[in-house]
């Protein structure tokens, strides 16, 4: 994959700059947008694989100037519009057509920030021993799909 989201490991896009506090959120929204997606994602079939699918259909010029946790929200609401949860005409109205259910706590803050200190697995059951042992020197080929090898996996 040569995608602008696949920039793991290349140069010329400068380090990473991480908090000293290692709080994950800098702003509120973030938060909430982070709270937003697990909240969605959690009793729904998406998986990380579709999340990371829709995610690298933002056009590259959108992904290299928006924020990470921007990348979240966009990402959501493209799900939740193919989903068939919201629709376009409610996002440019800011009018929702959704009738709340009585009995659903609301998701907080607090939740998502709880969340990020233990978050939910992401293991899959598998029937069939791996092919390869941890640390083991394996060759890669280079095929189109839904897969493709990553530019650190290529080096």
């Amino acid at each position: 994959m040569d995608g602008i989201h696949d920039l793991g490991g290349r140069e010329g896009f400068g380090s990473i700059q991480g908090t000293s506090d290692g709080e994950p959120f800098h702003e509120q929204w973030e938060t909430r947008a982070f709270g937003l997606a697990q909240a969605a994602a959690g009793d729904s079939d998406w998986s990380i694989d579709w999340f990371r699918h829709c995610r690298e259909l933002i056009v590259p010029a959108d992904y290299l100037t928006r924020s990470y946790f921007d990348h979240w929200l966009l990402t959501l609401t493209a799900q939740m519009i193919d989903a068939g949860y919201i629709t376009l005409a409610e996002l440019k109205s800011g009018t929702s057509m959704f009738t709340p259910q009585p009995g659903l706590p609301p998701e907080t803050a607090e939740d998502a920030r709880a969340y990020v200190k233990n978050p939910r697995s992401y293991a899959v059951e598998i029937e069939a021993p791996p092919s390869f042992a941890l640390g083991e020197s394996v060759r890669a080929k280079i095929s189109g799909g839904r897969a493709p090898l990553s530019g650190v996996a290529r080096r």
